[in-house]
């Protein structure tokens, strides 16, 4: 493919030239800020290698004229693949990177790398929440998201509920002491309530479904447990009220009991699990 040093001088709504790659300075590009691709530090450093070497796939992008044309701003594209490629060349101190263009509109162009780097690569739970957001605000139903991006309603849903988690368990998940499914768990409460029941997930070393029972518990008072059954009395409420979001702690000896019973009801799943897999 022809190598082209002068970008400016192209006519970029021509889509002719979206096979060829062009050298454009990394100031004229615009990092797409509903990019969801995330990447771990040793493929990140294994790219950069590649980079530093001048060994690495073009990145694509599109030029902002068509992409969004009401975007005031001195850059000239914006980037749709290769994010980490291009922060990689920043480090690197180049100045510049080779590029294809495709010139999507910014409608056309999020579903379509949405799904190819959800293919390719690791999607970034929060990066997903703000997309997703950013599609409601645009007047989509969490279903019409879902079938734009090719997946579930309810994947779409919590991804979205993120945005509730409160600045003290997002802490504990940047420590990786919670995962972001533990974090979906806590979204629909209060921030009274996300930050009890993430200490204890954090103190008890629970696991998501585990942390999910425990809230559950906390708004039900449990039956004497027999054999471990996590049976609750739905029309009691207990130590928690959903209409005024207060939390009043289990006593230890109750804590205890919830937590043998979660851990029974895991030990008898996974053991149903195990005998369907035997065909028992």
């Amino acid at each position: 493919m022809k190598l082209t040093h002068s970008p400016s001088k192209l006519r970029t709504h021509d889509i002719s030239f979206k096979n060829e790659v062009l050298i454009i300075p990394i100031s004229k590009l615009l990092v797409n800020p509903y990019n969801c691709n995330k990447m771990d530090d040793t493929t990140y450093s294994l790219l950069k290698n590649e980079v530093r070497k001048n060994n690495y796939d073009p990145i694509i992008v599109s030029p902002l004229s068509i992409y969004d044309n009401k975007h005031v701003t001195e850059k000239e594209y914006i980037i749709l693949d290769g994010e980490h490629r291009t922060k990689c060349a920043i480090e690197l101190d180049q100045t510049h990177m080779r590029c294809l263009i495709h010139p999507l509109t910014q409608e056309e162009a999020l579903p379509y790398y949405y799904k190819r780097q959800n293919i390719h690569g690791t999607t970034d739970g929060f990066k997903e929440s703000n997309l997703f957001n950013y599609e409601k605000e645009q007047g989509r139903t969490s279903h019409e998201i879902a079938e734009r991006y090719g997946l579930s309603s309810t994947h779409v849903k919590y991804r979205q509920g993120l945005r509730k988690i409160c600045s003290y368990v997002l802490e504990k998940y940047d420590e990786g002491l919670l995962s972001i499914s533990h974090l979906e768990v806590l979204a629909t409460e209060s921030e009274e309530i996300q930050i009890y029941l993430s200490d204890e997930a954090v103190n008890l070393n629970l696991s998501v479904h585990q942390l999910a029972l425990l809230k559950q518990h906390q708004k039900t008072e449990p039956r004497e447990s027999i054999g471990g059954s996590l049976k609750a009395n739905p029309r009691k409420k207990y130590k928690y009220s959903l209409r005024i979001g207060t939390l009043h702690p289990l006593s230890e000896n109750q804590k205890t009991n919830i937590i043998i019973a979660i851990k029974n009801t895991i030990d008898k799943e996974n053991l149903m699990s195990s005998s369907w897999s035997k065909g028992g």
